[in-house]
């Protein structure tokens, strides 16, 4: 696991840091498929509802789990929605989470992490201090080399807001600033934006970002901009949904007209590329109602064919099968917690090949 730092960002959810993995041990966020992520400690006593009985994950990509039990207690937390992730409550009042990725990650008594380790042993530790108003993170590999993260400190943002500096081993220094126009809505919502980020060297390079306003557009990216000249544009419609982007020059446009189907639930995208071909993604709405990519297909060109390749899901909304565009099958099959148990290219053929695994 190499030493590093990035930022993410997921529409419309916002902007994370690579560092943002933390447990919500006071139900501050209510956690589940669907529900908001918030970067946002509320005050002592801010529980929704009391008591808290039980324990929300969150990680930098966006991704939430949810574990059954009362915080604080010293023992495993049975997780909800079939991940193979697990979570310990330990006797020093501290959590050790064993991850999806294969990480282990150890978190304080108020969630906030403290160490995170690959399957290969290799890991990093993360220390923060404040001093003058600044916080400063040191997250530092089992290598001893390290990188600091410094912002101005708040008791309500876990994200780092304001103006950030990263100094890498070498000890060259990257800057951003993070703008959160509305903290009251920061309470429910990663509104978090990424407003420039300046890169070391000579002459400097700073990018810069903009952002649609009102809603449900608030907080799509809009426009990129390097040295203060525009470099790339998104626009969208008015259900927030991405239908164009191009260069300042009009050069990598693309487009992507949304067809909605009458009540039953699918959605058709299609997609016209910088030369002008245009592909149909069908999408079909399942569990929590996000919908589901279920086939591409596209006409024929001069040298190739018409194409069309088509995915299938189970109940749980995993993958049970892919059909490529020469028809050949792939399936896919699951433990009742989600764990991938076998799957089979070319299903159905003589050149059927299976795969079990074991964990």
């Amino acid at each position: 696991m190499g030493l590093g730092y990035s930022l993410y960002y997921t529409s419309p959810r916002g902007w994370h840091d690579s560092l943002g993995y933390w447990l919500d041990t006071r139900c501050m966020t209510g956690g589940g498929s669907g529900s908001p992520i918030t970067n946002v400690i509320r005050p002592p006593g801010g529980r929704n509802p009391p008591p808290c009985m039980q324990i929300n994950f969150h990680s930098p990509d966006g991704a939430e789990l949810v574990f059954s039990g009362s915080p604080g207690t010293v023992g495993a937390y049975p997780v909800q929605g079939g991940s193979t992730a697990t979570l310990t409550g330990n006797a020093d009042g501290s959590y050790t989470l064993h991850d999806e990725d294969g990480t282990t990650q150890v978190y304080s008594s108020s969630g906030t992490l403290e160490s995170i380790k690959d399957n290969a042993g290799s890991a990093w530790t993360l220390v923060t201090t404040v001093a003058s108003g600044v916080s400063t993170t040191t997250v530092t590999a089992t290598d001893g080399a390290s990188f600091t993260v410094s912002h101005p400190a708040s008791p309500l943002l876990r994200m780092p807001a304001g103006t950030v500096t990263v100094t890498d081993p070498a000890g060259n220094v990257y800057s951003f600033v993070i703008a959160v126009p509305n903290v009251l809505s920061a309470l429910t919502n990663n509104d978090f934006e990424l407003m420039s980020l300046t890169l070391p060297g000579s002459p400097t390079t700073t990018m810069s970002w903009k952002y649609a306003t009102g809603v449900p557009m608030r907080y799509l990216l809009t426009e990129e901009d390097y040295n203060g000249a525009p470099y790339f544009y998104i626009t969208y419609d008015s259900n927030g949904y991405p239908i164009d982007s191009h260069e300042a020059n009009g050069n990598r446009d693309f487009s992507i007209v949304y067809t909605l189907g009458a009540g039953n639930g699918t959605m058709t995208a299609a997609v016209t590329n910088p030369l002008g071909y245009t592909t149909i993604k069908q999408f079909g709405t399942q569990n929590s109602g996000e919908y589901l990519l279920t086939s591409v297909s596209g006409d024929a060109v001069a040298d190739c064919g018409a194409t069309n390749s088509s995915y299938a899901y189970d109940s749980n909304g995993d993958m049970s099968q892919s059909v490529d565009n020469n028809g050949v099958k792939h399936t896919y099959s699951y433990a009742a917690n989600g764990e991938l148990q076998s799957e089979t290219e070319a299903a159905g053929t003589a050149d059927a090949r299976t795969t079990d695994y074991v964990w």
